[in-house]
């Protein structure tokens, strides 16, 4: 009976050292998963602001590329008027036309930034 209650014991000790191993490998597998599930969220968000980033971008060229169109409309229009009016006149309406579209620029860029400071550092 003594070989009985042996081998009885030393199943007992092994499932027991079984069970603390299982019950181990179980909280480092529930560790990884919440890191896991974090990094998940993390990258979600990054693909959110990256997305928020390309139309802001989009937004720019779009403003940018009618800031070009207009400057040469612009630019067709003081040589007619130049031709036409004479040079002092055109001059005049020229510099007029350029202290408005650099008004229009500068104000599109002030809204960029603004909304770059705000998007970047009030996260």
């Amino acid at each position: 009976m003594n070989f009985f209650d042996d081998t009885k014991r030393l199943f007992l000790r092994e499932s027991q050292q079984m069970l603390q191993a299982i019950e181990s490998e179980k909280d480092e597998v529930l560790l990884a998963e919440q890191k896991t599930n974090e990094i998940c969220s993390l990258l979600e968000m990054f693909t959110e602001n990256i997305t928020s980033q390309d139309t802001v971008i989009g937004t720019i060229e779009s403003i940018v590329t009618q800031s070009v169109d207009d400057l040469k409309t612009g630019n067709k229009e003081v040589k007619q008027k130049k031709e036409i009016e004479g040079y002092y006149t055109c001059c005049a309406k020229g510099l007029n036309f350029f202290l408005y579209h650099l008004f229009l620029l500068c104000l599109c860029t002030s809204s960029i930034v603004r909304f770059t400071l705000n998007h970047f550092f009030y996260f």
